[in-house]
């Protein structure tokens, strides 16, 4: 089933302003990039899911600066209030860790090393 327009507006609006919030209000890290790569809402907008990449080559400080992320959600969701505050339900936040960045260069290091030995 595809989603509605009202839907797809929506998590454009999430995407970009969680992005913001993030970057802007609670400063996960200020070494790594943190993006926003994409969000899930329910039908009904009560929920959503959202996709964060962080490009840091060390694991253990990636999965500290996400858990950090994970632990302001309910900050991330006031600042989303006061910005969608039109909108009649803040959705609940959840978020996900993207690593198709990380699979993206394992890839194309795979393609370079198979080129290599051709």
């Amino acid at each position: 089933m595809s989603k509605s327009r009202k839907v797809k507006r929506a998590e454009e609006t999430i995407k970009r302003e969680i992005a913001d919030i993030i970057n802007k209000e609670i400063k996960v890290s200020n070494q790594s990039l943190v993006t926003v790569t994409n969000v899930e809402c329910s039908p009904d907008l009560r929920e959503a899911k959202f996709y964060v990449s962080i490009y840091e080559k060390d694991k253990d400080i990636k999965d500290k600066q996400f858990n950090k992320l994970k632990k302001q959600i309910k900050t991330i969701r006031y600042h989303l209030g006061t910005r969608i505050s039109d909108w009649r339900y803040v959705p609940e936040l959840t978020a996900k860790l993207d690593n198709s960045l990380q699979r993206v260069e394992k890839i194309e290091k795979l393609l370079e090393e198979d080129k290599k030995d051709n």
